[in-house]
């Protein structure tokens, strides 16, 4: 269950860098993704969520994004700063992270293990000449956060791994992800987890930030669109029938009003694109 969201989620690394700082004043910062930021020496604050996390020599803090902040330092002598920004999404609408529910503030327990994984990761984005430096490239960067989310993870306090695993939510997201092409979503949901279809819908919601429905029509579009370029021997009825629509004009009334424009111009436009850059 969860390794099938886990083969479908993708890890972008926006940005990163090491920094030795003696002044950090970051106030009501807000950022569009997640950052990691690891005291390799030094200490800094962070003020998020009406709390104050003080982290120390050793210690990571973990950012969301989308979420008004203060980061800090509180004396004038030198911090080493390893961090990196990053998105984390299940077939790139459903944020990751979410399903994790991290700490925002945690220990390090092997620390030069993962600060080894961070200079390998830095080090493979510096030499970028090949095809092969670019899987290597994704390679560190699924090393890099394995290890960081492994040590959390690992660590009593919080959730673990096993109550990722055992969450009756995280099952019914890869139930989703199994049954986009159903009717009826919320009723076959309802019978599955013997919840009533309100409550999934708002407890849904309240976790991931969509619906079961809307994740539903989300993975439909992105479907559709693979479906449509993938194969143009593959018309837009088989499409349609493959996504669980037994009428064309429902599928094309549903493809349009989520990519405002109908399946054959949307097939249309990016076969062109496509055989442009050929």
């Amino acid at each position: 269950m969860l390794a099938e969201i886990i083969e479908n989620s993708k890890l972008k690394i926006i940005d990163h860098n090491i920094h030795r700082l003696t002044k950090l004043d970051f106030h009501n910062r807000v950022l569009n993704c997640y950052s990691v930021s690891y005291m390799k020496t030094g200490c800094s604050l962070l003020r998020i969520f009406g709390e104050e996390y003080h982290a120390m020599e050793g210690d990571a803090l973990i950012i969301p994004p989308h979420i008004v902040h203060d980061h800090v330092k509180e004396d004038s002598n030198d911090a080493c700063f390893m961090w990196w920004n990053f998105t984390y999404k299940i077939h790139g609408i459903i944020d990751f992270m979410r399903v994790l529910d991290l700490p925002v503030l945690f220990r390090i327990r092997e620390r030069e293990r993962f600060e080894q994984s961070v200079f390998k990761y830095r080090e493979s984005s510096l030499q970028m000449n090949k095809l092969s430096d670019y899987i290597l490239q994704e390679a560190r960067a699924f090393e890099m956060a394995a290890i960081l989310l492994e040590m959390v993870l690992d660590q009593s306090s919080h959730k673990t791994l096993a109550d990722v695993h055992n969450d009756v939510f995280v099952s019914m997201l890869a139930s989703i992800m199994r049954n986009a092409d159903k009717n009826n979503l919320m009723g076959i949901l309802a019978e599955e987890y013997s919840m009533h279809p309100n409550y999934i819908r708002n407890r849904f919601r309240k976790l991931y930030g969509v619906t079961p429905t809307q994740f539903q029509r989300q993975l439909r579009l992105k479907k559709a669109q693979e479906m449509l370029l993938g194969d143009i021997r593959c018309n837009v009825s088989e499409v349609a029938i493959k996504l669980g629509y037994e009428n064309i004009a429902d599928f094309s009334r549903f493809f349009k009003s989520c990519s405002g424009v109908s399946p054959l111009e949307y097939r249309k436009a990016h076969t062109i694109n496509i055989t442009e850059g050929i």
